[in-house]
């Protein structure tokens, strides 16, 4: 059995959710990742990379974010 290294991820429905939240607050990315508890940009542009359900999601909310205003 291997073990895994490296840090554990960042990667939680919670953490999930507050970056949505903020996208459809009409927040940046780079804002909402600037907090150290959160991953860096880059790394949820990965995540949406290999994760088609979390790159629509990404899109919805920044979609209902211009519909705010």
């Amino acid at each position: 059995m291997s073990k895994r290294t490296g840090r554990p991820t960042k990667r939680t429905t919670e953490v999930i959710a507050r970056i949505l939240d903020g996208l459809t607050a009409g927040t940046p990315m780079t804002i909402i990742c600037q907090p150290d508890d959160m991953p860096c940009t880059s790394t949820v542009y990965e995540w949406m990379g290999t994760d088609e359900a979390l790159s629509g999601q990404v899109a919805r909310a920044r979609d209902l974010s211009g519909k705010r205003f």
